[in-house]
């Protein structure tokens, strides 16, 4: 596709291929080559005046770095694309990078921001009626509040999160959302609650033949089961994780 756009000199699906790249190599771990590749969608956007283009490439890149723990470099790349998304006024991709900021900032320790920019992102998916984007920042809002150790205002972030999933049909969201509302139930000692969620978890797993979701519910269920004296059943749940 690259190869055609270049060839057509068809600049806003170069940028777009570039940007694609790069979230191929960041989805590896390589992320020189995928720097390489967002830094040419950049500067690709910025000659043609793309603000929707550099936006995208900014916040990729803000991840990256995110990644690599340079969180200071990765607040500037995605003040920058939120920024960008303001000016054009794509609220999807300023919900987007919000979203990204307020997990940075949970995993540096700074909740009160992280509250407040999950508080901002989730408005504006709720304005566009973007169920998906929503459901995702419902998740990580949750995150937030679980690392505080605030176990009840996470619950309702995820069972609100559930909701949406279940009203879009993600079967890999509702597994994800069940399994991290089972957590919440392991941490208040309440095991045969949180074994439920696992094993629904678990259920759809296996129908969707999700191998991620599969494991992690597994592990999940492995520790409960462990917890709760049943050793046999734990180990089998550990070998087939």
């Amino acid at each position: 596709a690259l190869q055609i756009a270049t060839a057509q000199q068809l600049m806003p699906r170069i940028v777009e291929c570039e940007i694609k790249l790069g979230n191929v190599w960041t989805l590896h771990s390589d992320y020189p080559q995928a720097e390489e590749w967002l830094e040419k969608a950049y500067a690709h956007a910025t000659q043609i005046n793309d603000l929707a283009g550099m936006c995208d490439a900014l916040c990729e890149l803000g991840i990256i770095d995110w990644r690599r723990t340079n969180f200071e470099r990765a607040t500037q790349y995605l003040q920058q694309g939120i920024d960008l998304a303001r000016q054009i006024g794509d609220k999807a991709k300023e919900a987007y990078a919000l979203t990204v900021t307020g997990q940075l900032e949970a995993q540096v320790g700074r909740f009160a921001e992280s509250r407040q920019i999950f508080e901002t992102a989730l408005l504006l998916a709720r304005e566009i009626n973007a169920k998906r984007r929503m459901a995702g920042i419902l998740n990580n809002y949750a995150n937030t509040h679980y690392y505080e150790g605030n176990y009840e205002a996470a619950q309702k972030l995820l069972e609100e999160c559930l909701t949406a999933v279940r009203e879009i049909g993600d079967k890999r969201g509702i597994a994800l959302a069940l399994n991290n509302l089972g957590n919440i139930f392991y941490l208040k000692d309440d095991f045969k609650t949180a074994r439920n969620y696992y094993e629904e978890a678990l259920k759809l797993g296996r129908e969707s033949d999700d191998r991620y979701v599969k494991s992690i519910a597994l592990t999940s269920l492995g520790i409960t089961l462990f917890r709760q004296g049943k050793l046999v059943d734990a180990n089998l749940c550990y070998k087939e994780s």
